[in-house]
C-alpha cells in the first residue's frame, strides 16, 4: 500500500471518530432534554392540581369580598402607572433601613444608659416617692374640692412670694432660734426647773438688750399681723 493510500485512510478514520464524537454528544443533549421534559410533566402534573385549588380559593374569596376582575385590572393598572412612585418608596425604604443599621448601635447605647439611670434612680427611692406623691395627690383630690384648688391657683403667686421670703436666710435664722428657744423650754417644763419669775425678775430682764431687742421684734410682728406697719406712728390709734 503506497504513502498516499494510508495518508487518506487516517484522515477518514479521523474525521469517523469526529462523526462518532458529536452524535455521541448530540444523543446525550438529547436524552437532557428528555429528562428535563419529563420533570417539567411532572411538575406541571405536581402543580395543576394545587393551583386549580388556589385559584378556585382565590375566586371564592372575591366573591365574598365582592371584587370583580374589572377592579383587579383597574388595580394592576394604578400599580403599572405608579411604577416610578413606588420604586422611590421602596429607596425610601432601603434608606430608612441604612439609617436603622447606623443608628442601632447608639441606641442601644442609649437604651443601655437609660436602664442603668433608672435602677440608680429606684436605688435612691426615686420611684418610692414618686409613689408617696401620688398618695398625696390623691388626698388632694378627695379632701379639696374644685372651688378650693381655684382658689388655690389665684393665691398661688401670694403663697410663692410668701415660700420665697419666708427662706430668706435671716427668716430661717430666726425661726431656727426661736425653735431651738421653745425646745430648751419645754425641756425646762418636763423636768420641772422653770421657776414662775416674779414681777421684778421680768422687769430686771427688760435690762438684757436682747430682751429688748426680742420684745421690739415681736411687737412687730404683731402689729403686721393687725394690719399696722412696724414703725408707723399712733396717730390714727389716738385719734
Amino acid at each position: 500500500m503506497s504513502t498516499g493510500t494510508l495518508d487518506r485512510t487516517e484522515r477518514l478514520e479521523a474525521k469517523l471518530d469526529g462523526l462518532t464524537e458529536q452524535v455521541a454528544f448530540i444523543a446525550t443533549e438529547v436524552a437532557a432534554q428528555q429528562r428535563r421534559r419529563e420533570s417539567m410533566e411532572e411538575l406541571t402534573g405536581d402543580l395543576m392540581p394545587l393551583a386549580t385549588r388556589g385559584l378556585a380559593a382565590v375566586s371564592a374569596e372575591l366573591d365574598d369580598a365582592d371584587i370583580s376582575l374589572g377592579d383587579l385590572k383597574r388595580l394592576a393598572v394604578r400599580v403599572a402607572a405608579s411604577a416610578d412612585r413606588l420604586e422611590g418608596l421602596l429607596a425610601q425604604l432601603d434608606s430608612i433601613q441604612e439609617l436603622a443599621a447606623i443608628a442601632s448601635p447608639f441606641a442601644t447605647n442609649a437604651v443601655a444608659s437609660l436602664t442603668a439611670r433608672f435602677a440608680e434612680m429606684d436605688e435612691k427611692g426615686y420611684f418610692t416617692f414618686i409613689q408617696q406623691a401620688g398618695g398625696i395627690v390623691d388626698q388632694i383630690v378627695t379632701n379639696y374640692s374644685e372651688e378650693d384648688v381655684a382658689s388655690l391657683g389665684d393665691n398661688v403667686v401670694l403663697i410663692l412670694d410668701t415660700v420665697k421670703e419666708m427662706t430668706q436666710p435671716d427668716i430661717m435664722g430666726l425661726l431656727r432660734s426661736t425653735a431651738t428657744a421653745l425646745h430648751e423650754q419645754a425641756d425646762h417644763v418636763e423636768q420641772g426647773d422653770e421657776e414662775v419669775p416674779s414681777m421684778f425678775g421680768l422687769l430686771a430682764q427688760m435690762r438684757d438688750p436682747q430682751v429688748r431687742l426680742g420684745l421690739q421684734r415681736a411687737l412687730g410682728m404683731l402689729k403686721s399681723i393687725s394690719g399696722t406697719q412696724p414703725g408707723s406712728s399712733n396717730s390714727e390709734e389716738r385719734n
